[in-house]
């Protein structure tokens, strides 16, 4: 970051964690707080409570996120990308 540039030109680019929210709206986001530091990034499945993610940092939490869409599509037998009933949407 240009620290001698205005603000304002900077422009209203989304943080690294919005960009995750966004690609993962059914998950909910937050950071840890441990004795009054930050602690792991954690991700919670909005209807699967089971289905929990942390990891240190975003690049590790969006890891984690992608292995565990990985392993649900393994386990259904579904390929990667998106698909309708008629099949994927290219």
């Amino acid at each position: 970051m240009d620290v001698d540039k205005p603000l304002h030109d900077l422009g209203n680019l989304p943080s690294p964690a919005e960009v995750l929210a966004a690609d993962y709206p059914e998950w909910h986001f937050w950071r840890e707080r441990d004795t009054g530091r930050h602690g792991d990034w954690v991700a919670l499945h909005a209807t699967e409570r089971d289905r929990v993610c942390r990891a240190p940092d975003i690049p590790g939490l969006r890891t984690q996120l992608e292995k565990d869409a990985a392993g649900r599509r393994a386990r259904r037998g579904t390929p990667a990308g998106r698909h309708t009933a008629e099949g994927p949407i290219s």
